[in-house]
């Protein structure tokens, strides 16, 4: 795959309304992106069937591809419980945005559960939101975290797939440095290639939807959900051009999270780095 032919884009901070998406596609030319439906004030944004209709109409004629993540305090843990019944809300209104889908941060399971347990709960949800929404993939991201929360350790996804009834509407999205706080090191470049096997054993490349190539500032295995410039931070631009190029996401589109310290002409510079990274 050449530079120019791969999906590149950013995760976008919302100040107002979608439209601001669709700026940034054009203003960045940006052939990815992502969003989620919370502006930074933390408040849901406006989301009408005209606005609907208008970004529609506006995203397929840039032929750009979108992505919704859920909010944080969304979550696949307790389908009765408030923080599931808010992503199934957020789910209908990425499938009417015609998105491409919604990752998920699947989130942290009751007290004292075992993987088998935390796995047969998520399940439930899962299967629930499939049922409840029509056609829409779901991308659950790895976790940074340990404990209660499940999906930092990529074997949990291994256990939740036995209890998932339609397998083909689940896929994965890999954050590079959610998976690096978690405990992988991959800056050794044994864990590296065993953390490559591990993903096509357990998610299998035709799983994978989404790549945040993300850096950290914070060590391996210190569970801190920190971003840094990919490149500047800990994993440095080796391990992270070694992930993009490998044959597992040389087809995925990959979606930079930046700090929010980023300004525009910062965000281009860097995208346009990333794209040199491309093999």
């Amino acid at each position: 795959m050449k530079s120019s032919e791969r999906l590149l884009g950013l995760h976008v901070r919302l100040q107002k309304d979608l439209m601001e998406i669709l700026n940034a596609v054009q203003k960045l030319s940006l052939t990815a992106v992502q969003s989620f439906l919370i502006n930074e004030d933390g408040k849901y944004i406006k989301l009408s069937s005209d606005v609907i209709h208008e970004f529609v109409h506006l995203k397929k004629k840039l032929n750009v591809s979108y992505f919704v993540h859920a909010a944080y305090w969304s979550s696949l843990v307790n389908v009765k419980s408030k923080e599931f019944i808010t992503l199934c809300e957020e789910s209908q209104f990425a499938s009417d945005l015609q998105s491409d889908g919604i990752v998920i941060h699947v989130g942290a399971t009751r007290a004292k559960l075992d993987k088998k347990d935390q796995a047969k709960y998520v399940a439930e949800c899962v299967n629930t939101l499939i049922s409840k929404i029509s056609k829409l993939p779901l991308i659950l991201e790895n976790a940074p975290h340990a404990g209660r929360n499940f999906g930092g350790d990529l074997t949990d996804f291994a256990l939740l797939y036995e209890h998932i009834e339609h397998k083909d509407r689940v896929q994965f999205c890999l954050d590079t440095a959610h998976a690096f706080v978690y405990g992988y090191d991959l800056k050794n470049q044994m864990v590296l290639d065993d953390f490559f096997k591990l993903i096509a054993d357990v998610i299998g490349m035709q799983n994978i939807a989404l790549l945040h190539l993300n850096d950290t500032p914070e060590i391996c295995g210190s569970f801190i959900d920190k971003h840094a410039v990919p490149g500047e931070g800990l994993l440095h631009q080796k391990v992270l051009e070694q992930i993009m190029n490998h044959e597992l996401f040389v087809q995925v589109p990959i979606i930079l999270e930046l700090p929010g310290s980023c300004s525009a002409e910062n965000e281009s510079k860097i995208l346009h780095t990333i794209q040199q990274w491309n093999i």
